[in-house]
C-alpha cells in the first residue's frame, strides 16, 4: 500500500479514528480486571504461567514493559479490534456502503465497544481473530480474496490472535478446513497455518510454569462429576464410588453446592491433583457417570453456558445487579452493585497500574454512566446466544448471503465458539463470546437504521 493510499484511507475513515481516540483518552490508560492484574503482578515479581497461553504471556511481558504500564497494550487492542471490525463490515458487500459506514460509527460509539476494546484481556484478541475469520470466510466463499501475499498476512495475523486462547487449536482446524475447501493454493496456505500455529501455540510456553494448566485440565470433568455425585438420586456404582474416593472424600462429593460454577464446585472437592492423571481409567469412570445420569449432566451444562445458548429454549443468563429488589439495594456487593458477572469492566484493579490522568477525569465520568446502564442489564447485552440469533435473522432480512449454506459457512467460527463453550460448560461471561455480540449488535444497528430510513 502506497503512502497516498494510506493517507486516503485515513481521510475517508477519520471519524472512526476519532472515536477510538475519544475512548482511549476517556479510559486512559485502559481497564484491568483481577485476573490480568494478577498476571502483571506475577510478571513484575519474576513469576510465570502458561494459564492464559504462552503467546499471550509473552505479549503481556513485551507490551506492558514487564508489567509497568497498560497504556500501550490497551492502545494496541483498540487498534486491532477496530481494524478487525472494519474488515468484517467491509466483507458484507451487499450492505449499502453509506449506511454500513454510519452503522459502524454508531456501533463504535457504544460502551460495549469502547470498554471491551480497552480492557486488558486475551478475549480482545480472540474476538479480533473471530471477526477476521468471519470476514475471511465470507470472501473465501465469494471468491474475492485480495491476493496471495495479503491473504497469507491475514492468515498469520488470525493465527497469532487466536493463539492467545487455549481453544485456539480448534479454530486453527476450522481455518484449515475452510482454506482446503474454498481457497486457492490451499496446500501452501495450510502449510503456513500449520507451521505458524505450531510455533505460536507451543513454543512461547517453553520456560513458563505449567502447574496451573496441569490442574486446570481436570476442572471440566470434575465439575460434571461433582454435580452428578452430589445428587441424592444419581446412579453411581460401588466401583465408580471407590474411584471417586481416590480423588476426594465421599463427604466432599456429596456435600451440596451450586452447579453454576466449575471452579467453585471443584474447590469444594479439594482433589488430589498431584496424584491424578487424565488417563483411560479417569475418562472411563467419567463417561460411566455421565451415561447413567444424562439429565443432570445436560442441565449442568445448560446452567453453565446460558450466555452461549439461544433465547426461548433456554434460561436467561445471570445478571450483574440482583433482580431481587425486595432486598436492600447493593446488599453484600461493592459500589458497582456487582453480585453477578459484569459485561464491561469499569475499573483498574491494580493501584500500581492506575495511571489515570486527572485532566481526563470528566471524560471518564461521562462514559462510565452508559457503561453502568449496560452492566445493570448485563443479562441482555451479554447474552451472546440472543445476539447470534439477531445476527442470523438480520442476515436473512438484509439478504447478505446467497443461501443458508453460505450463511452457515460464514458464521461457522461463531457457531463453533458457542459449541465449544457449551461442550466444556465453563460458565462463560459475555467477554468470552464478544465476537457474537459484536456481529449481532452491528447487524441489529444496521437493520434498525435501514428501517428508520425507509
Amino acid at each position: 500500500m502506497t503512502p497516498y493510499s494510506i493517507k486516503n484511507l485515513l481521510l475517508r475513515h477519520w471519524h472512526l479514528l476519532a472515536v477510538n481516540f475519544f475512548w482511549y483518552l476517556s479510559l486512559y490508560p485502559g481497564r484491568l480486571g483481577f485476573d490480568n492484574a494478577l498476571a502483571l503482578k506475577m510478571i513484575r515479581e519474576g513469576q510465570s504461567t502458561d494459564w492464559w497461553t504462552g503467546t499471550f504471556w509473552r505479549v503481556l511481558q513485551l507490551t506492558t514493559f514487564h508489567g509497568k504500564t497498560i497504556a500501550f497494550l490497551s492502545l494496541l487492542q483498540i487498534t486491532i479490534l477496530g481494524l478487525s471490525m472494519f474488515y468484517f463490515v467491509g466483507s458484507l458487500t451487499k450492505l449499502d456502503k453509506i449506511l454500513a459506514k454510519k452503522s459502524l460509527l454508531f456501533f463504535t460509539l457504544t460502551p460495549i465497544y469502547g470498554f471491551f476494546a480497552l480492557s486488558i484481556s486475551h478475549d480482545v484478541f480472540q474476538t479480533s481473530a473471530l471477526l477476521l475469520m468471519v470476514g475471511y470466510f465470507i470472501r473465501l466463499r465469494e471468491k474475492r480474496t485480495s491476493g496471495f501475499a495479503n491473504e497469507v498476512l491475514l492468515i498469520l495475523f488470525i493465527v497469532l490472535c487466536i493463539s492467545m486462547v487455549k481453544t485456539g487449536i480448534f479454530f486453527v482446524i476450522i481455518l484449515i478446513i475452510a482454506i482446503t475447501i474454498y481457497g486457492s493454493n490451499s496446500k501452501l496456505k495450510v502449510s503456513i497455518v500449520l507451521i505458524s500455529s505450531s510455533i505460536l501455540l507451543f513454543l512461547p510456553s517453553i520456560g513458563l510454569d505449567s502447574s496451573w494448566t496441569q490442574s486446570g485440565k481436570f476442572t471440566p470433568f470434575l465439575g460434571d462429576m461433582k454435580c452428578i455425585a452430589q445428587h441424592p438420586d444419581s446412579s453411581i456404582s460401588l466401583e465408580t464410588w471407590n474411584y471417586l474416593e481416590s480423588i476426594a472424600s465421599k463427604e466432599a462429593w456429596t456435600s451440596p453446592t451450586s452447579c453454576s460454577g466449575l471452579e467453585a464446585a471443584v474447590e469444594t472437592l479439594k482433589p488430589k491433583f498431584p496424584t491424578m492423571t487424565l488417563d483411560i481409567e479417569f475418562l472411563k469412570n467419567y463417561l460411566k457417570i455421565v451415561y447413567l445420569n444424562p439429565e443432570i449432566f445436560l442441565m449442568g451444562h445448560i446452567i453453565r453456558s446460558r450466555e452461549a445458548l439461544p433465547p426461548l429454549l433456554f434460561p436467561i443468563p445471570e445478571n450483574q445487579v440482583n433482580f431481587d429488589f425486595s432486598q436492600p439495594l447493593g446488599k453484600g456487593t461493592n459500589s458497582a452493585l456487582q453480585s453477578g458477572p459484569p459485561l464491561l469492566h469499569p475499573s483498574i484493579d491494580s493501584p500500581e497500574l492506575d495511571q489515570r490522568l486527572s485532566l481526563m477525569k470528566p471524560l471518564e465520568v461521562i462514559v462510565q454512566f452508559p457503561a453502568f446502564l449496560v452492566n445493570q442489564a448485563s443479562w441482555f447485552w451479554g447474552w451472546a446466544g440472543l445476539w447470534l440469533v439477531v445476527a442470523l435473522i438480520a442476515s436473512i432480512k438484509l439478504k447478505l448471503f446467497k443461501n443458508s449454506s453460505t450463511m452457515f459457512f460464514s458464521f461457522l467460527p461463531l457457531l463453533f465458539l458457542h459449541l465449544i463453550i457449551i461442550a466444556i460448560g465453563f460458565n462463560p461471561q459475555g467477554r468470552h463470546l464478544m465476537a457474537s455480540i459484536f456481529v449481532g449488535l452491528y447487524l441489529g444497528i444496521h437493520s434498525l437504521t435501514k428501517y428508520l430510513k425507509t
